[in-house]
């Protein structure tokens, strides 16, 4: 039987649901899969049918980040898949994070504007470079997301639609306006 750890490939974030019902793993390769979990108090827990799992290609339709990058952190807020209110933020390496809906898995938001190779300049003339794993953060209300960004600043955006997308004159699924400090 195929295992779990057969199916994933490189994980390099984890998150959970506040219910504790659903994990998701980010890939290397740029995807996220869902996993509905089972615990009960004194035993282990147990990943229900691991082939009914969701999978979430974390990528643009077209360009040059079409291919997928590594995903560099995730944040689940909500209940489990079915949640309706759930929300999962994902950072990747292509300077984008991403604000999903979980239960349809709708891309709600991408926010650019922060930087983010996956690596920094390293002072240490052994090392030519230092790997990075950046990750972006929502407040507990859901009104602002926050990223740190290796040219050494700070993005902020707000979860709300600009206010020129409000007046249709702009998309309200992109912000790439973010306050930096």
């Amino acid at each position: 039987a195929e295992s779990v750890a057969d199916t994933l490939g490189i994980v390099t974030a984890l998150a959970v649901s506040e219910d504790g019902k659903t994990v998701v793993a980010g890939l290397f390769e740029g995807k996220c899969m869902l996993f509905d979990v089972t615990a009960e108090r004194g035993r282990a827990p147990r990943i229900e049918d691991t082939r009914g799992r969701s999978i979430m290609n974390i990528r643009s339709t077209r360009g040059k980040n079409a291919k997928g990058h590594k995903v560099t952190g995730l944040e689940y807020s909500g209940g489990g898949k079915k949640d309706p209110e759930a929300r999962l933020l994902v950072t990747t390496a292509d300077s984008r994070v991403r604000l999903y809906r979980v239960a349809d898995m709708t891309l709600l938001c991408k926010y650019r504007g922060h930087v983010h190779q996956g690596f920094v300049a390293s002072d240490n003339a052994a090392v030519a470079s230092v790997p990075t794993q950046i990750r972006a953060q929502m407040s507990w209300d859901r009104l602002l997301i926050a990223c740190p960004s290796e040219d050494g600043v700070l993005c902020v955006w707000t979860t709300q639609p600009a206010r020129s997308a409000l007046w249709g004159s702009g998309r309200k699924d992109r912000n790439a306006n973010p306050q930096r400090l």
